[in-house]
């Protein structure tokens, strides 16, 4: 697109003091942040708790957390056997 003499800020706020005077309101950019936020919200939740996340976020529950985190030492507690004392 072309260079516009005012800042993107400013052609945002202009085009919502538009939409307030017509009352014409069009809610497709914070909805599609919303939805963009939502999947990067996903992929963490995913990601932290190694499952498939479903949508809507808000309602997911994630399963219970594992005992074994890979990269973490043994903690020495929850059975099991320590592989550094074999």
């Amino acid at each position: 697109p072309g260079s516009f003499p005012e800042t993107a800020h400013q052609l945002h706020i202009e085009s919502i003091v538009k939409m307030h005077k017509s009352g014409n309101v069009d809610y497709k950019i914070p909805e599609s942040s919303f939805m963009a936020l939502e999947i990067c919200e996903a992929a963490y939740i995913s990601s932290k708790n190694r499952c498939k996340v479903t949508f809507p976020v808000e309602t997911f529950i994630p399963p219970r957390e594992e005992d074994w985190n890979p990269g973490q030492p043994y903690s020495g507690q929850g059975g099991g056997r320590n592989g550094r004392e074999l």
